[in-house]
């Protein structure tokens, strides 16, 4: 658990953490990394949660990347979301898209 409170003016918001969490053990992160909100019961299907653990423990677990909150925002296309996408990708974002609240996930 990486806790990263707010100080200041920074912020201490889930990114923050994951970002920190990453780069400060790149060279030794564990084959999954389970990354959770500090309020993840308003989220998340703790049922769920369980069978992605047990599936990781029989070692049947095989998927890089799996959202874990039941949540999604509603399928919009907004000048933000349009911004974002082409600094990271270099192109105009032309579909609706509808991502997951919350920022919850399995990654390995």
């Amino acid at each position: 658990v990486t806790a990263k409170p707010d100080k200041g003016r920074a912020r201490g918001d889930e990114c923050s953490a994951y970002l920190a969490h990453i780069t400060s053990r790149y060279d030794s992160l564990a084959d999954y990394s389970i990354f959770l909100q500090s309020d993840p019961y308003d989220h998340l299907h703790f049922d769920f949660l369980d069978l992605v653990l047990r599936s990781m423990a029989a070692t049947t677990y095989s998927t890089p990347y799996l959202p874990l909150n039941g949540p999604r925002h509603v399928r919009t296309l907004t000048p933000c979301l349009s911004a974002v996408h082409e600094e990271l990708f270099g192109t105009n974002l032309t579909d609706i898209i509808g991502p997951y609240c919350c920022a919850q996930f399995v990654v390995s």
